[in-house]
């Protein structure tokens, strides 16, 4: 893994529901449920339960909060709308998660120039409460 300072971007700690499905290899390809733990413009890392091999490519499908659909609520907090983002993703590393299952380094690649724009402004907004 790579430590936080040695980063070009920095990670958040942000969890989003994600899809993915394995492109590398023979095998069928199947769509796999996992949840972000950390989030930046280059990558993210997951937990999985499915045993991913460093290189592995991968087809990538986000749930994110979308920025342009949103209720305020009585407090003032804004309750966003859901949007999707896909790209593709190679696996940088693999390692052992607490409690079973895997968590993986998953560097993002066949971005569109759209999503890279928009991933930016929501990992710069203040909204976004980062998991401690």
């Amino acid at each position: 893994m790579v430590d936080q300072k040695s980063r070009a971007h920095p990670r958040r700690h942000l969890e989003f529901s994600i899809e993915y499905s394995v492109l590398s290899g023979f095998d069928d390809i199947k769509l796999v449920g996992a949840r972000t733990l950390d989030f930046s413009l280059s990558g993210t890392r997951i937990e999985t339960q499915q045993k991913l091999k460093s290189d592995d490519q991968l087809s990538v499908r986000i749930e994110l909060p979308d920025l342009n659909v949103f209720e305020v609520v009585q407090d003032g907090k804004k309750i966003y709308g859901k949007t999707v983002m896909m790209c593709f993703g190679k696996v940088r590393w693999v390692g052992e998660a607490e409690g079973g299952g895997y968590t993986v380094g998953i560097r993002f690649s066949g971005m569109g120039v759209n999503d890279h724009v928009y991933l930016k402004k929501l990992l710069d907004e203040d909204f976004l409460e980062e998991k401690k």
